[in-house]
């Protein structure tokens, strides 16, 4: 059976609106690329960003070697999400089981850094995730000056 990529976005991202103090979580498990129906990456990244009004967080695990990395990738950065890969001699079930384990204890959202006292840019990831319980945070960049600085992290509860 072949599974439309589009038609799997519309559906879990037009619905995935929460009611407050509930964060949308979206999983898209891929086995593949985009093989139904539209197959370009920038027109379904163009159509989850339309579709996701809910602010859904996308979390992308792919499965196998044929998968499309970038698209994934991109996916679940956009969205405040990560992504994952099991190749098919992996056991998908240790990998799945640590995600959703992750999954249902969200530490904090909407995280922002503010840097004051060096001029900062080229920073990596553009928006930062938002980290559960377990996981980590990982920000490169550049900077210039020299001397202390302030690093905050702010984020919802």
């Amino acid at each position: 059976m072949k599974v439309d990529t589009e038609d799997a976005l519309r559906a879990s991202l037009a619905g995935s609106t929460c009611g407050s103090g509930r964060l949308p979580i979206v999983v898209l498990l891929s086995d593949g690329l985009p093989t139904v129906e539209e197959k370009r990456p920038d027109t379904l990244l163009d159509h989850a960003r339309d579709w996701n009004t809910g602010r859904a967080r996308v979390f992308a695990l792919g499965v196998g070697h044929d998968v499309d990395a970038s698209l994934l990738d991109r996916l679940a950065e956009e969205h405040g999400g990560t992504r994952g890969y099991v190749a098919p001699e992996e056991d998908i079930e240790v990998t799945a089981s640590a995600l959703f384990e992750a999954l249902s204890h969200p530490v904090l959202t909407d995280l922002e850094l503010a840097i004051d006292g060096a001029e900062v840019d080229r920073l990596v990831p553009r928006r930062l995730p938002d980290l559960f319980q377990g996981g980590r945070l990982i920000v490169a960049g550049r900077y210039r000056g020299a001397g202390p600085c302030a690093v905050r992290l702010t984020g919802s509860v």
